[in-house]
């Protein structure tokens, strides 16, 4: 009959820290060591053990005699036959112990019980030794290892348990314990950074994520999962996405957010001064509206007023490190250098030490990993970020409400000279000197909190409204409250905000009111007239009234980009969560407004660049609720003259691209994964420099074009495998750009052929063979000539070909010192250049006329073309073309003009 252990024992073992045995609940003495260690392996093992198996673990093989030693003591333990079966084989015991409980309460997920069984797992028979026993010892090691792991499973489903039961602090006191012991467990660590979220402290989650972040730094080389950035992502709310471009500044001229006079904040300047001259890292910290961007220009401002300082300044938003280092990168031309090494960190920190920079503004940040990156970036320079957030790391100086004098001087500011450009016609109101008056001033300032921006919007309602101050107060005091208060009002503790608000949206005219809600469906709190007519479905010029009606309430600003006749709107942040809270439109109206925009503006890239974080956030919707609209959208922006090929992408929209190639895939759209795969090829090459991942995406969109039958793009594609393989070194450059040639001019292709040949004649220049690059810049003129004749060809393109056949051309003559042949070229290349109005193609030709010139030895024609290229390249950005100019100009005895110098 088999044996059955029984279901009620006497004796019990406690395991788990120093050992006990009990009867009937009375501590009985432990037997010799070795027997106790048989007992206590019995215990642990329900099917029992062979005696053979006790006698290696514990004595050693064919010492089954000390077994029976053994068990001759365990039998001087209280009643024997009710719990210890001994045969000549099996060895089993039914005893109960504190283990067997401890699993029991884990496997029921009762944790409470689990933990108050188990408070000491990881030290299974605490104090116990045992010599010449080397497999026991080694079993007793795994199994305290694997408590420890139950233990730790037990910890972190208590923490689970008790969120679910919103008893934060508790879950926070076990995390910590579990953190005190796994100092890497990523998982715990976002236990803690959300449950100090869940109980109002952001400011401890943040710096519990920047714990993790250098513990895995540290410890591992690694960053946090995506889990854990998503995490953080939902805890900070997140803004608009900012760093389209940093901005270089050297004088005050182009500061964002600068204002003319700033109010209360003198002692906060003189202390942001004193640490900014120790080069300092600062957090202006404070409720939305409080002022700090406008503190940070003013510090920016005063920063510049010494010649030698420059300042980087950039509106962070909610962008991760990549987008950050990207726009920085992007202000000093490095985007290809920076996406070529591994330690970007480095290369940021190289370009401001390079650049000079000697202050950094991290304006309105909302992403604390975002942060951390650009701190590590930093040299021996000033910083200041400002957010709403408080985060670790930084001297944090709290921009709260105003002095009360210094809040009515505001008002009154507003009141008798309005800032804004559509000021009333009517005489300004004049102040009173009353103790009445201003006592009722100071009562309004006092409702609204002494808030700078609630402060500034009441003066600016009593200025165009013409009311007094007590007339606001009564008007606040009644306005309805039945529009959802957004959660930075709410985080001010004030409803006064929303009531002044509701107050300024009861004045508007009906259009107005529709506009300011309708930016609540954008993605960010800028945009054109013409995008937000679009989604109103009203005439621009209705909407551009409207908005100028919002600006002259102070609720929008109208701004425009150095160097664009664009003109945008942005609401305040409050005023934009205001209308993101009470909109009453659907994401889809934004993302039609968005492929509409694109479809008539699709070659205006200065539109674009003003809209493109709303066009970014309209084809990410589409990408989840329309695949066919998120691929069309992708293509505009991406393939052929389009804005991505103009502007070079960002980390954000690469991502996308990839994206759209598997979505054109799945919707088995063949020619628009050409496309789009034969841009990421080009982004590759010209972009990143990754001539490996280039060709595999060129060999891959001609794969698709020959599916396609489209012989002109099968040749175009020849032709740029040949050219980064050329680039790459491969010996089989030539069949490519071969086999493109001979496609091209077999199918009368002129448009690709006139691309096959540019490429030939780059090749034959690098090459040196300057007679086969004359030869074939000739020929690609020629064909460019057949295309200007053709009716069907777009002259935007055949212009495109000529222009860069004829510079072709003038390079190779130069170099074959052909000087006047080269001129000659040059000048036609020169009179296109300027029938399209196209700066940087006439500062290419001027570039290459002045190299002439020198090459003549006529230094004073030299000197004036090269010097109106380079005035050409520093009006359009074009940093590395500037850089190689400067240094050819330099280095050959020239004079170089100030910057800034238009000649």
């Amino acid at each position: 009959m088999p044996y059955t252990v029984p279901k009620v024992t006497k004796l019990e073992l406690s395991l788990l820290g120093a050992p006990e045995i009990y009867w009937q609940g009375q501590v009985v003495s432990i037997p010799p060591p070795k027997t106790f260690a048989m007992l206590c392996y019995l215990a642990l093992q329900p099917q029992g053990a062979s005696r053979r198996e006790l006698a290696e673990l514990l004595w050693g093989p064919d010492k089954t005699g000390s077994v029976r030693v053994a068990l001759t003591e365990l039998r001087k333990l209280p009643n024997p036959d009710e719990w210890l079966l001994a045969d000549d084989q099996l060895i089993k015991v039914s005893v109960s112990t504190d283990v067997e409980r401890f699993e029991e309460a884990l496997s029921n997920e009762d944790f409470a019980q689990a933990l108050e069984t188990c408070q000491e797992a990881q030290t299974l028979l605490k104090g116990f030794e045992l010599r010449n026993a080397d497999a026991f010892v080694n079993w007793l090691e795994l199994e305290r290892s694997r408590l420890s792991e139950l233990y730790l499973t037990a910890l972190q489903g208590q923490i689970n348990q008790l969120e679910k039961h919103q008893h934060f602090t508790e879950a926070l006191k076990l995390a910590r314990t579990l953190l005190d012991q796994d100092k890497l467990n990523e998982d715990v660590h976002r236990a803690v950074i959300r449950l100090e979220h869940k109980r109002g402290n952001d400011e401890a989650a943040l710096s519990q994520f920047e714990t993790l972040r250098q513990i895995l730094k540290e410890e591992l080389g690694e960053e946090p999962l995506e889990e854990t950035l998503e995490l953080l992502r939902e805890i900070e709310g997140g803004s608009i996405s900012g760093a389209k471009a940093a901005i270089i500044l050297k004088d005050a001229s182009r500061i964002p957010n600068l204002s003319e006079k700033l109010f209360g904040r003198e002692k906060l300047l003189a202390e942001i001064q004193t640490h900014i001259k120790k080069n300092e890292h600062l957090l202006l910290q404070g409720l939305g509206g409080s002022g700090k961007t406008a503190l940070a220009a003013t510090v920016a401002a005063q920063h510049l007023q010494h010649k030698q300082n420059k300042v980087l300044w950039l509106q962070a938003g909610d962008d991760d490190p990549d987008a950050l280092f990207d726009a920085i990168a992007r202000a000093f031309d490095a985007r290809q250098m920076l996406s070529q090494t591994k330690d970007k960190t480095k290369v940021i920190q190289d370009l401001l030490v390079k650049h000079k920079i000697t202050l950094l503004v991290l304006d309105d940040v909302w992403n604390a990993y975002g942060l951390s990156k650009v701190l590590e970036t930093l040299p021996k320079i000033a910083f200041i970020a400002t957010s709403r957030q408080r985060y670790p790391k930084l001297k944090r100086l709290d921009v709260g409400r105003l002095p009360r004098e210094a809040a009515v001087q505001l008002l009154e500011h507003y009141l008798v000279f309005p800032s804004f450009s559509s000021a009333p016609s009517s005489p300004l109101l004049k102040i009173g000197d009353g103790e009445e008056e201003k006592r009722r001033r100071g009562e309004l300032c006092e409702l609204l909190g002494d808030h700078a921006f609630a402060v500034r919007i009441a003066g600016i309602t009593l200025a165009v409204d013409g009311i007094s101050p007590q007339e606001l107060l009564e008007r606040i005091k009644d306005a309805p409250h039945v529009l959802k208060i957004p959660s930075e009002f709410a985080e001010a503790g004030r409803e006064s905000i929303t009531s002044l608000l509701s107050v300024s949206l009861n004045a508007l005219s009906d259009e107005a009111h529709e506009a300011l809600l309708a930016f609540g469906v954008l993605f960010s709190s800028s945009a054109t007239s013409e995008l937000l007519s679009l989604c109103t479905r009203r005439g621009e010029e209705v909407t551009e009234n409207a908005l100028a009606e919002l600006q002259k309430r102070g609720l929008a600003e109208r701004v425009s980009e150095a160097g664009s006749d664009v003109i945008s709107y942005r609401l305040h942040d409050l005023v934009f969560s205001f209308a993101k809270a009470n909109n009453n439109l659907r994401k889809l109206t934004a993302v039609k407004a968005g492929k509409s925009l694109l479809d008539k503006r699709q070659h205006d890239f200065d539109v674009l660049d003003a809209e493109i974080n709303n066009l970014l956030g309209a084809v990410e919707t589409a990408k989840k609720t329309d695949t066919r609209l998120f691929v069309d959208m992708m293509r505009q922006l991406v393939v052929g003259n389009a804005y991505y090929h103009a502007r070079g992408h960002s980390p954000r929209s690469f991502e996308m691209l990839k994206v759209a190639v598997q979505k054109a895939k799945g919707l088995e759209d063949l020619e628009a994964a050409h496309y789009l795969i034969a841009r990421m090829g080009d982004t590759y090459r010209e972009f990143y420099g990754d001539l490996d991942r280039a060709l595999e995406a060129f060999e891959e969109a001609l794969e698709l074009a020959r599916k396609l039958g489209d012989y002109h793009r099968e040749a175009v594609i020849l032709s740029l495998i040949g050219i980064v393989k050329f680039e790459h070194k491969a010996k089989d450059a030539d069949k490519y750009l071969e086999q493109a040639y001979r496609l091209s001019k077999s199918n009368k292709d002129d448009f690709g052929l006139n691309l096959v040949l540019q490429n030939m004649s780059y090749v034959a220049g690098i090459r040196e063979d300057y007679k086969k690059a004359r030869e074939l810049s000739l020929e690609s003129i020629e064909v460019s000539r057949r295309l200007a004749s053709n009716s069907l060809a777009e002259k935007s393109e055949v212009d495109y070909t000529l222009f860069f056949s004829m510079l072709n051309l003038s390079v190779a003559e130069h170099r074959l010192e052909h000087l006047e042949e080269a001129l000659v070229a040059c000048q036609k290349a020169l009179d296109l250049a300027k029938e399209r109005n196209n700066e940087l193609w006439i500062g290419y030709v001027l570039q290459e006329m002045g190299e002439v010139y020198h090459k003549m030895k006529n230094r004073t024609q030299a000197q004036e073309t090269l010097h109106q290229a380079l005035s050409l390249y520093r009006q359009n950005s074009a940093k590395s073309d500037e850089e190689n100019l400067a240094a050819f100009i330099s280095s050959h005895g020239y004079s170089l003009p100030e910057e800034g110098m238009v000649t």
